[in-house]
């Protein structure tokens, strides 16, 4: 790693970050990270901010992975499951269809139990489409109320036939307040019976 740094040999750069994101040793982890800050472009960089020990790094490479598809995603995988709730409410703002993964959508129907996460792990859901509806489904049973609810407003913002179904199956729950989320639900997605 050394060497890498010293030379700046940019073609290197992806077995870099693959240490500074996978390796089991903090030390290697942390010398990864400093010759990625240390290579041509590195500032904006969504790899060495996802690796940065600042939170606040961390959240900002999340933010700029916004847009950036199919490379950010494990980057957001991983930032997605930050011990930091700011840079988990990043990465979960950062999702969309193209950088989303059934692991991002499982960790995003998990969030909208969390008040501090539920309304960007929703936004992630409501633009993930089919995949994240997926998820939603498969995950639904563990939901309490407020969950359905929130699950309820998603598919409403999905639409679609599969959610249409899924929304009329939930017109039978217990609580009021699901039943009316389903309702708005049903003429957000242009239901017509």
């Amino acid at each position: 790693l050394g060497v890498v740094g010293r030379v700046g040999a940019p073609a290197l750069r992806p077995s870099v970050e693959h240490l500074a994101a996978e390796d089991p040793d903090d030390a290697v982890r942390l010398k990864a990270v400093e010759v990625l800050q240390g290579l041509p472009g590195a500032g904006d960089d969504i790899a060495v901010l996802a690796v940065s020990p600042s939170a606040t790094d961390r959240a900002r490479g999340a933010r700029l992975s916004i847009g950036a598809g199919e490379r950010a995603k494990d980057w957001l995988e991983m930032l997605a499951i930050d011990p930091d709730i700011a840079v988990r409410r990043a990465a979960l703002a950062a999702t969309d269809a193209e950088s989303g993964s059934e692991k991002l959508w499982q960790v995003a129907v998990e969030a909208l139990a969390d008040p501090r996460l539920a309304p960007a792990a929703a936004a992630a859901l409501g633009v993930g489409g089919e995949a994240a509806l997926a998820e939603l489904e498969e995950q639904a049973p563990a939901l309490d109320a407020r969950g359905v609810g929130r699950a309820a407003r998603i598919y409403g913002e999905i639409g679609g036939g599969r959610a249409h179904a899924l929304l009329l199956d939930k017109l039978a729950y217990p609580d009021k307040g699901v039943r009316a989320n389903v309702l708005s639900a049903l003429r957000h997605a242009d239901y017509r019976a």
